[in-house]
């Protein structure tokens, strides 16, 4: 589905740890990739600690030293040019800030884990419609070379726990 204005949220959110990127194509095309805080928390805010209005002013000095961001200097240049107004939309949004946190009932329903907070806030922002249409959470600590049967089973109960709480 083509993308509406009322959509403030990246199409793609990668949760703990990214493991996803935009490769050869644009960085729009790429996921916000995020890192779980743990203990029910997400992002703590989208504000700029100064304030709007300075951010405001940094991004018109910003547009006036460099006023393309694109091109000349390459892919890397261009995909961070790019990312200004996504970026933007954001902070413009208050209320998109209190779907990235975890409220205490969540967080322990859904195993007081980061991935168990990876799954909160992945419903969240899908179901605000907002814009997000794919979020990747991601269950680290499978890679075991050793004391693989000890290691398993908690392992196991643990992804359980937080994937029944989603279903």
């Amino acid at each position: 589905p083509s993308r509406s204005a009322n959509d403030v949220l990246p199409p793609f959110v990668a949760l703990e740890p990214p493991k996803a990127t935009a490769g050869y194509f644009s960085s729009l095309n790429g996921p916000l990739t995020l890192r779980v805080r743990g203990s029910g928390g997400g992002i703590t805010t989208l504000n700029h600690a100064d304030g709007i209005d300075r951010l405001n002013r940094r991004l018109d000095l910003l547009d006036k030293l460099d006023p393309d961001r694109k091109g000349a200097l390459g892919k890397g240049a261009t995909d961070f040019g790019d990312l200004y107004g996504p970026a933007l939309r954001l902070t413009q949004s208050p209320e998109i800030g209190a779907l990235f946190n975890v409220n205490q009932g969540d967080h322990v329903r859904y195993g007081s884990s980061k991935f168990g907070d990876s799954l909160v806030l992945a419903r969240q922002l899908l179901s605000a419609n907002r814009g997000t249409r794919f979020v990747q959470a991601t269950y680290t600590g499978w890679d075991d070379h050793n004391e693989i049967y000890s290691r398993f089973i908690p392992r196991c109960m643990a992804f359980d726990t937080s994937f029944a709480a989603l279903l």
